[in-house]
């Protein structure tokens, strides 16, 4: 199978990329490139990709490259927002025991509607955001990064997304997976059994002792930019400012169909003037009341954003007070 020039650019592109190298070069193959036998440059790759210094522990480290297609390993059903494709993923093992896949996929639309798409299509898929994620519901910046887990169960594995713009139309989309393998092969490093994904394990972060909030997106290309928030002592607070003319109402409508969406009854609400607010019930928690407002300004084109979740049931509360954290 002979490869081209082209696709020879952008396959090595990819492995440097997979490595987690940030480099900006560019590639001068030789003349005799374009012949060169595709398994000769897949070994090559394979076998950078297996390093040791790129390898999670000890042991025999191997990879295995697919061009456009994922490792039959796939622990998930990983969805393709429509228009999109899978360009390609690695494998990575351990003595033979898979420790790690990463994707990397493209599709249109941004990186805020990307991410609002995994969002909805992982807990589709059964996936559930990490017990160690100590801040991932609220209002979403639509950066491109997801700072929080998602796991497939309590022992694994567990996965974190990515997706920059890559153009005016298009998203590059990156899903790098763990897989329990890769724990258990650092030996001694980490606690026997530990998993990000037990509700019984988080490396010594405060536990968020309040009602949860579910993750919030402004407006379509509206810049979101997410301020500190607070949670202990049975409260739940996210704040954003938005950099928008839209009409507060209008504004806290959008809001309220998504928090309808989590199951959120809206109980009471009204506009006057800069002002627009409304006041919920939670559908975990009969003893929590929600509370959302969308304030103009101050200064032109600029929304404030607040949603608050309170309760006064014992078994959501802790006797810590309340932390404070910057997104």
């Amino acid at each position: 199978m002979s490869l081209t020039r082209s696709s020879f650019v952008l396959f090595t592109v990819g492995v440097v990329l997979l490595a987690g190298q940030l480099r900006s070069f560019e590639i001068l193959p030789a003349a005799s490139a374009q012949n060169e036998d595709a398994a000769q440059i897949r070994e090559v790759a394979q076998r950078l990709l297996a390093s040791p210094n790129l390898s999670i522990g000890t042991g025999t480290a191997s990879a295995q490259l697919y061009v456009g297609q994922l490792p039959t390993t796939m622990p998930f059903n990983l969805s393709v927002p429509a228009g999109g494709r899978i360009v390609g993923s690695d494998e990575r093992r351990m003595d033979g025991a898979t420790t790690g896949i990463n994707v990397v996929l493209e599709a249109p639309g941004t990186p805020a509607q990307i991410l609002a798409f995994y969002d909805r299509a992982f807990p589709e898929a059964g996936l559930f955001v990490s017990p160690s994620s100590s801040f991932g519901g609220g209002f979403q910046s639509g950066a491109g990064k997801r700072l929080d887990a998602y796991c497939v169960s309590e022992d694994g594995p567990w996965l974190s997304l990515n997706a920059i713009q890559a153009t005016n139309a298009m998203s590059e989309v990156r899903v790098t997976i763990t897989m329990p393998a890769a724990i258990q092969s650092m030996g001694l490093a980490v606690p026997v059994g530990y998993s990000p994904c037990s509700a019984n394990s988080r490396s010594g972060y405060p536990s968020t002792s309040g009602p949860s909030l579910p993750r919030l997106s402004g407006p379509a290309g509206v810049a979101m930019q997410q301020v500190p928030g607070s949670y202990g002592m049975g409260q739940n607070s996210s704040a954003a400012i938005a950099a928008s003319d839209m009409p507060v109402s209008q504004m806290e409508s959008l809001i309220a169909t998504q928090l309808e969406t989590y199951g959120w009854s809206r109980v009471a609400g009204g506009s006057s003037g800069p002002l627009a607010w409304s006041t919920w019930a939670l559908p975990e928690d009969p003893d929590a009341q929600g509370f959302l407002y969308v304030l103009e300004g101050p200064g032109q084109d600029r929304r404030q954003l607040v949603l608050q979740a309170q309760t006064n049931n014992p078994d959501n509360q802790s006797g810590t007070p309340a932390f404070f954290y910057a997104p």
